[in-house]
């Protein structure tokens, strides 16, 4: 499956994305490979479900406020992320 970033580029499985993070009113820029597309069952109030599309991301790098890492809190690697706001993922480059 490939999806379309907000410039319009299409972007899939293997493809280096950016996506931002948000936590306490602190903004994280993130570059990450895309590892799956994939579709889930949403539960909501309502009596019916909806799908939703979720993209799982090997981050890679990221930037904060004050500094700029290659991996996570105390040197450990980055553990694989899902994202659920698809609008803010911006294609960078092609997989190989």
């Amino acid at each position: 499956m490939r999806l379309t970033d907000w410039r319009d580029n299409e972007y899939g499985v293997g493809d280096t994305i950016l996506y931002a993070t948000s936590s306490s009113g602190s903004v994280t820029m993130h570059e990450g490979t895309v590892l799956n597309i994939y579709e889930k069952e949403k539960y909501t109030w309502r009596t019916e479900s909806e799908k939703e599309t979720l993209v799982k991301v090997q981050p890679t790098k990221q930037a904060g406020a004050y500094s700029t890492s290659t991996t996570a809190w105390r040197d450990e690697p980055f553990k694989p992320v899902t994202l659920r706001v698809l609008n803010r993922i911006t294609f960078l480059e092609r997989g190989e």
